[in-house]
């Protein structure tokens, strides 16, 4: 897909933590394609890019090819511009061939909260 490459030049470090969860930190340059169309003259990261963002790091960190099954709830609190670091945590939980997954995203160094996301994705 075309998001995979982007969203794979943007990471900055991906890793599951102590606790279990995923967390990975992004950030992308204003040449990136992620901002093609969206939105001009005032570009923010997509949304779907950050969903594409929680399926790149459960596939990196499990192991495994995953897809988004289903969206429970998807809210974005604030927009994540240009060269702006942001940080996605991912708690999963297997239930079968399912991961259900909770994710918080929080943008810049002072931890504002961006993201935040109930979704289901088959394990494959």
């Amino acid at each position: 897909m075309f998001y995979d490459t982007l969203i794979n030049e943007g990471v900055k470090a991906c890793s599951q933590n102590e606790q279990g969860d995923i967390v990975a930190t992004f950030s992308f340059s204003p040449d990136s394609g992620i901002f093609a169309g969206h939105f001009p003259g005032n570009p923010i990261v997509p949304g779907i890019c950050q969903l594409e963002a929680v399926k790149y790091m459960l596939e990196r960190t499990l192991g495994c090819k995953c897809r988004l099954l289903q969206a429970d709830n998807i809210k974005f609190f604030q927009p994540v511009f240009p060269d702006q670091e942001f940080t996605l945590v991912v708690s999963c939980t297997k239930n079968g061939d399912n991961m259900l997954v909770r994710c918080k995203g929080t943008t810049g160094g002072n931890d504002v909260k961006s993201t935040d996301i109930k979704a289901r994705y088959e394990i494959k």
